[in-house]
């Protein structure tokens, strides 16, 4: 059977997950750990998928350490 990436979050209640990322002063995007897991594997780690895609940033200013807060 067809399962479109949309049914693999169907009734899956409040998905979020945190990541910390460090973004250094050349744009480079490095995962320095996962905060907070939604509890759904596949969604933890298109949060990371999609962060190592956008890696390398526009350079910031400066060197920074956020936290990211991915949800469906």
């Amino acid at each position: 059977s067809d399962v479109c990436s949309s049914d693999l979050f169907r009734d899956k209640g409040d998905l979020e997950v945190d990541v910390n990322i460090k973004i250094y002063k050349d744009g480079r995007v490095q995962i320095l750990n996962v905060e907070r897991a939604s509890g759904n594997m596949l969604f933890d780690r298109s949060a990371e998928r999609a962060i190592e895609k956008a890696s390398p940033l526009p350079p910031p200013p400066y060197e920074l350490e956020i936290v990211l807060r991915f949800t469906p």
